[in-house]
């Protein structure tokens, strides 16, 4: 017994015509014939009894319409509880932190998500740039935020903040800036955990939020994620009239930045 054949007997009840009952299914009178044919020769029973004037439901027919009835309600349930939890944000995600939290808006976030998806758990996991990359890509982490550009192809970047946020923030939210020597700069470039701008190309500090390109139509990470740009999009431009750098200087410096404890940035000239 399928589906499609339940829904023809019921509709021929109800209309008592088989063109009727093909209309209204958007299908042909000769396929709800058949439907009925194959129900009446498969339990052995005499749905309609064909008459000029249509189609006659029998005793045994009555019967079993409400039991048919019952099936299509059932289903109508079933779908309509389907389609529920597919638009239920309920769930647990785990988000990637490479900066002050309250530079990151994670405060806001929460409550924002505390206040609309109740039922989303979220973690916050202390981290960096280098390692919330690592994570995202093996899985480890759900969403994650990271300075700089990358070419990843395995994973998707928002951008959330421009250069001109992101510059101050490594020395305002708790990021340490320093002066490494080109060699001390390189051992550490590749591990992705600091920043090193060389003196001479702008700097490309932006910030991105990161997850996975596998989970772009995950339904809590979708969620997340659109939490995250719609507060960072409210709140960026009172970010971009703060400014906490000082005037440019003369000459070149080589600063790297590295979460950890604030301290002092310390320039040192470069031969010209």
């Amino acid at each position: 017994m399928e589906l499609y054949q339940i829904k023809s007997f019921v509709m021929v009840a109800q209309t008592g015509n088989l063109t009727r009952a093909a209309e209204k299914l958007n299908t042909t009178p000769p396929s709800v014939s058949n439907h009925i044919k194959q129900l009446e020769e498969k339990y052995k029973v005499s749905l309609f009894t064909r008459t000029p004037r249509g189609m006659k439901i029998t005793s045994q027919g009555k019967l079993l319409e409400q039991k048919a009835r019952a099936i299509l309600d059932a289903v109508g349930q079933f779908s309509r509880a389907a389609n529920c939890l597919e638009q239920t944000v309920k769930g647990f995600l785990n988000l990637g932190i490479n900066a002050d939290s309250g530079y990151l808006k994670i405060p806001l976030i929460l409550n924002h998500l505390f206040q609309q998806y109740p039922d989303l758990r979220l973690e916050i996991i202390p981290s960096n740039t280098g390692d919330v990359l690592k994570g995202v890509e093996q899985g480890a982490i759900d969403c994650g935020y990271a300075f700089g550009i990358h070419d990843h192809p395995k994973l998707e970047f928002c951008d959330l903040a421009r250069d001109d946020i992101t510059k101050t923030a490594f020395i305002n939210q708790g990021i340490g800036v320093t002066v490494l020597e080109k060699k001390e700069a390189a051992a550490f470039a590749d591990t992705g955990k600091i920043f090193i701008w060389n003196g001479h190309d702008p700097i490309q500090s932006r910030l991105f939020l990161v997850y996975s390109k596998q989970r772009t139509n995950d339904l809590l990470v979708k969620t997340l994620a659109s939490v995250i740009r719609d507060i960072w999009a409210a709140t960026a431009e009172s970010f971009h009239h703060r400014s906490y750098l000082s005037k440019p200087r003369p000459f070149p410096m080589k600063i790297s930045c590295n979460r950890g404890t604030p301290s002092k940035p310390r320039i040192k000239n470069q031969k010209r």
